[in-house]
């Protein structure tokens, strides 16, 4: 018999090297499992982050309002971009640029009115990737929870506002 594998021109094994990149995290966004509590009139940080330590400053981050059309907040590549903002929010709102680099996403309101009151989602896009956390905000000093001083209803009956300080 005849080794027809040893009549094959010799070649030398070849290396097929291949360069592995990490894959990114996936985009995990975390709230908080509990409501937030704030006081009419103090500022609030809405607390979000991703769930690694992955660098958001060039992610898209959009805090909304009970819809995704209302924008509280937008932020993109590095810029806090205005034009979708709700009139209610202008000049109110921060999004924490010091954490950014540790995947951050906090947002400062200030001045808190009753009508910030609600349901806010941050939500984070990567590409095609894209997660979000919702936190509720529970604004106190509201009519409905008693704290308006009582004056302020009998003054309103009497149509007067005499003796007050």
């Amino acid at each position: 018999p005849i080794c027809l594998w040893c009549l094959q021109p010799f070649s030398p094994p070849s290396l097929l090297l291949q360069v592995l990149t990490p894959a990114p995290a996936p985009l995990t966004v975390v709230g908080p499992d509990q409501p937030l509590t704030a006081t009419v009139g103090q500022d609030v940080v809405l607390p979000c982050h991703l769930s690694s330590q992955r660098d958001a400053r060039t992610l898209e981050v959009r805090w909304t309002r009970d819809s995704i059309s209302e924008t509280v907040h937008h932020y993109r590549n590095g810029e806090d971009l205005y034009g979708e903002q709700m009139g209610a929010y202008a000049g109110r709102t921060e999004l924490a640029r010091d954490g950014l680099s540790a995947g951050s996403l906090e947002l400062r309101i200030s001045g808190l009115r009753p009508s910030d009151d609600g349901q806010y989602a941050c939500i984070v896009k990567d590409g095609d990737a894209y997660d979000e956390a919702t936190v509720n905000l529970v604004v106190s000093g509201l009519e409905s929870d008693g704290a308006f001083p009582p004056w302020s209803v009998t003054a309103w009956k009497s149509g007067c506002v005499e003796g007050l300080v």
